[in-house]
């Protein structure tokens, strides 16, 4: 996996690569339309010099919270 900073520019970017947008705060995703349209929710990492890159939160796939059981 590659990593990207956001001000640099994509080139031929690829599956599985990572995008990081800097200083975001709450606005990093809106969840709202993935699950309007039953899109799968991205995984969220953060990232810290001390720790490094930690996943926050798997993905989630919204069609199953959206189907009749």
């Amino acid at each position: 996996q590659r990593q990207m900073c956001i001000r640099d520019r994509l080139h031929k970017p690829q599956l599985h690569d990572i995008l990081v947008f800097e200083r975001v705060g709450a606005y990093s995703v809106t969840e709202g339309i993935y699950l309007f349209l039953s899109r799968p929710l991205p995984r969220i990492y953060f990232w810290t010099e001390g720790e490094g890159l930690r996943m926050v939160r798997d993905g989630v796939h919204t069609d199953l919270l959206n189907s009749e059981k």
